[in-house]
């Protein structure tokens, strides 16, 4: 992944890493940690499909050449595997999402942290073999380069940009997979779409009123509601670098 820092590739799993220049404590140990709790099992193995270019434009990945593993994490795992690793830090991290988020405040979310966003990728689950996969987004994040930074909880990025923390690993992919059959912008444009729809309204209580003879209840029908479907543009704000701002 260009930009960013290095990442392990399994073959299958963390327990077959190979280790390389760049790799030290703090990821090793979080791969320990990982595997030692079923707490931290798997959320699923994703596919790239697309990188985000800019503000509004995606990227197609036509030929991926790894999968990601992603595991939940919290800020909490974060700080007891750099406590562990004798003051070496994790060096990436990300947060995984259902919608896409506005590329400004992706950007922003990050500031007050230890990390900076440095890629976004749209993924679809590899277990999903229909037409149109499910996308979901991942928000990559490393290491600031230089000593500092905030300390702000990175539960409170993931929950501002209303995901999940995670630890993603990249996995080498062994034999070519079939991309979907549908193009990735078709498919993003509708998942977008439906997600806007109204949800259907909730009727009101209907109130029985028993009757004065006999006691009993007069039966009441529910009027069909109707979902309107309808697909409106989404306002992105333009992305741009910024600067840090002092802790």
């Amino acid at each position: 992944m260009s930009g960013g820092p290095a990442y392990y590739r399994p073959e299958k799993s963390p327990e077959h890493v190979h280790l390389g220049t760049g790799y030290h404590l703090a990821v090793e140990a979080m791969l320990r940690t990982l595997k030692s709790s079923k707490a931290f099992a798997p959320l699923g193995v994703y596919v790239p499909w697309a990188k985000q270019n800019g503000a509004i434009n995606w990227t197609t990945i036509e030929s991926p050449d790894h999968e990601v593993i992603v595991y939940p994490i919290a800020a909490s795992t974060i700080d007891r595997v750099n406590q562990a690793s004798y003051g070496c830090e994790v060096s990436w991290v990300a947060v995984l999402t259902e919608k896409p988020v506005q590329a400004l405040v992706a950007d922003q979310a990050w500031d007050a942290t230890r990390y900076d966003l440095f890629e976004v990728e749209a993924v679809y689950d590899a277990d999903d073999n229909r037409p149109a996969p499910r996308i979901c987004f991942l928000y990559w994040a490393k290491l600031h380069e230089d000593v500092g930074g905030g300390r702000q909880s990175l539960d409170t990025v993931a929950k501002r940009l209303g995901g999940t923390l995670v630890f993603p690993v990249q996995l080498a992919i062994i034999a070519a997979r079939q991309k979907p059959p549908l193009p990735f912008q078709m498919v993003l444009d509708a998942q977008l779409a439906a997600a806007s729809m109204p949800a259907a309204a909730t009727p009101s209580p209907v109130v029985r009123t028993p009757a004065a003879a006999t006691g009993s209840f007069e039966p009441s029908g529910l009027t069909p509601w109707l979902l309107a479907a309808g697909a409106g543009g989404i306002l992105w704000s333009i992305f741009g670098r910024r600067k840090r701002k002092a802790p």
